[in-house]
């Protein structure tokens, strides 16, 4: 482990920003094919809303990240937090 002088782990900072960029770019082509479709909303409360697709991809995330950093924490916008180990990252 190689910490930088913020104590940060670099080695996981550099694995959690190429695993960021994958991520983005697999979310970036899901909604350049969604684009073209119809979309069903989910009303929460007057006001605010989600997509199915919203919260599709924040689950599919939501796995994604367990999966790669299983005691990394996930704050979700249509989802909230949770699932993480007290003193990790999130």
């Amino acid at each position: 482990m190689t910490e930088s002088a913020l104590g940060v782990d670099s080695e996981l900072a550099r694995e959690a920003c190429a695993f960021a960029c994958v991520l983005a770019e697999d979310v970036m082509q899901r909604l350049r094919t969604a684009a073209q479709e119809p979309h069903s909303l989910i009303v929460k409360s007057v006001g605010d809303w989600a997509s199915a697709l919203d919260s599709e991809i924040e689950e599919s995330l939501r796995s994604r990240i367990a999966e790669r950093f299983p005691r990394h924490g996930f704050l979700g916008e249509e989802s909230g937090g949770g699932d993480g180990v007290d003193g990790a990252p999130t």
